[in-house]
């Protein structure tokens, strides 16, 4: 497994600024669409990774597209959404692409974790490897790694973002009918 870290990608001001934000719209975005991931709590904000796109958040992407731009040079797509876990809350190991041989992907994909917030003891879990997170420290994984996030333990809301960028010149498919599920970053 490859884990590419970006320490400091986000200053402590702005995971502030972050935080809140997710807190203030997540009663919203859960209005959006149903929840479609099962390793979470009923009603997760995780399970709207398919409905909205955070890059399209008029406070959170003026902070990450300038820094995004940096890290993945060239034309991508990215689908950015969020994830709060409160106490007994997390998320089941999975990966975001089946298992698929890198030699027959229809394009190269990469995976994203952006810790924001909380317990950073708790750490997220990289194929039975526990990383630290950092508050802003951003991790670049490929999209077939396993990970997960033990259940918080804390009063805490953890709140990280995740990212899924595929670096092809169309939007990637599945087609979805939400026209704001990928930004294009060029």
């Amino acid at each position: 497994m490859k884990l590419f870290k970006v320490p400091e990608f986000l200053s402590a001001d702005e995971c502030s600024i972050i935080y809140d934000r997710i807190l203030e719209t997540e009663d919203y975005v859960k209005s959006l669409g149903e929840d479609l991931h099962e390793g979470t709590s009923d009603n997760s904000l995780t399970g709207r990774h398919w409905i909205n796109n955070y890059l399209f958040d008029d406070v959170i992407g003026p902070i990450l597209l300038p820094k995004l731009k940096v890290v993945f040079v060239g034309q991508v797509w990215i689908q950015c959404w969020a994830n709060t876990f409160r106490k007994g809350e997390g998320i089941a190991s999975h990966c975001h692409r089946p298992s698929i041989p890198k030699d027959q992907r229809p394009f190269p994909w990469s995976c994203v974790n952006l810790f924001i917030g909380g317990d950073p003891e708790i750490g997220t879990w990289f194929e039975g490897k526990n990383q630290v997170n950092n508050p802003g420290e951003l991790m670049v994984f490929e999209c077939d790694t396993h990970h997960w996030v033990d259940p918080n333990p804390t009063d805490q809301i953890r709140i990280s973002m995740a990212m899924d960028v595929h670096a092809y010149k169309s939007k990637p498919g599945p087609q979805s009918d939400q026209p704001q599920q990928y930004y294009y970053l060029k």
